[in-house]
């Protein structure tokens, strides 16, 4: 498939892009500390709530 020849989204900030999967946008990925109110209103399911993905995490800092 060639570049661009299909539908895709650019979602630069992590708070849109909770929001766009809320709104019906698609599914994605999110960290449950981000998703919990939305979760517990009912606004964002679990797809699969047996089978959770633990991911480390890196922080990286740059002096400029």
């Amino acid at each position: 498939m060639e570049e661009g020849s299909y539908p895709c989204h650019f979602i630069p900030a992590s708070e849109s892009y909770m929001q766009a999967i809320a709104l019906g946008l698609g599914w994605g990925v999110l960290p449950e500390i981000q998703m919990h109110e939305l979760h517990a209103d009912g606004a964002l399911i679990d797809i699969a709530p047996q089978r959770p993905i633990d991911v480390g995490l890196c922080w990286h800092v740059w002096r400029v």
